[in-house]
């Protein structure tokens, strides 16, 4: 089995890594540029050629304008506001002059407050990992292909 970052030979079993939502077989080596996959205790060592999709909310980017409606909407200021949610004012301000993003709790507390949505369900694209084959090019062939031109 080779490294799929450095492409030296991997002595016993490999060390699966997360590199920027790529899942790699690496060397003891390598295993410090990503991050660890830490395996359940009953989950089978077969590879899947497909990931699920990973699901998440975010904060939407237009934030400090959906609070500032909303707040407007309802009547209130950013005083009333703030005590409302048990938050400071200067919170309040920062978040609807888009100096700061808020937290997903703070969200969820701004959305229950003034009726608006901030946070939306965001999903990660599916990652197919079939590489098994030592005569692909890996990271490290790649950069030594490039030395090589310099």
């Amino acid at each position: 089995m080779m490294c799929e970052i450095c492409g030296r030979p991997i002595k016993g079993k490999g060390r699966e890594i997360f590199v920027e939502s790529a899942r790699l077989t690496v060397c003891h080596n390598c295993v410090r540029y990503g991050t660890e996959v830490q395996k359940k205790p009953m989950q089978s060592d077969r590879k899947l050629a497909f990931h699920p999709r990973k699901e998440d909310y975010e904060v939407v980017d237009e934030y400090p304008d959906v609070v500032r409606r909303g707040r407007e909407n309802k009547g209130l200021t950013q005083k009333e506001l703030a005590r409302t949610i048990n938050e400071k004012e200067s919170v309040i301000h920062r978040v609807e002059t888009g100096h700061m993003r808020p937290s997903r709790k703070l969200a969820r507390k701004l959305e229950n407050a003034l009726d608006i949505t901030l946070v939306e369900k965001m999903s990660e694209p599916e990652i197919v990992h079939t590489r098994r084959y030592s005569d692909e090019l890996t990271i490290g062939d790649i950069i030594r292909i490039k030395k090589r031109k310099s």
